[in-house]
């Protein structure tokens, strides 16, 4: 059983997680130093969230969203997957 005190504090982690990805989803992409803000403030909640020893890998659509489908990102998606 789950200590109740540990359990609202990862129920908290998450709640915050939520709302850092639902402020970044909102962001004009023109933006752009507000929306590396908030995905940065996201990645940190998101780390907050992670109780285990594992790693924490974040694989970022970069065609998607804020970026656009112009295709410029296709060469570091490709290299990072080399590297992966």
């Amino acid at each position: 059983m789950i200590d109740p005190l540990v359990a609202r504090e990862v129920e908290r982690a998450r709640y915050e997680a939520d709302l850092a990805r639902r402020r970044y989803m909102r962001i004009d992409p023109d933006n752009r130093l507000v929306a590396d803000e908030l995905e940065t403030i996201w990645n940190d909640k998101l780390r907050a969230v992670k109780t285990d020893a594992n790693r924490l890998l974040l694989k970022t659509n970069m065609e998607a969203g804020h970026g656009g489908a112009s295709g410029r990102y296709r060469r570091y998606r490709e290299t990072a997957f080399e590297y992966a």
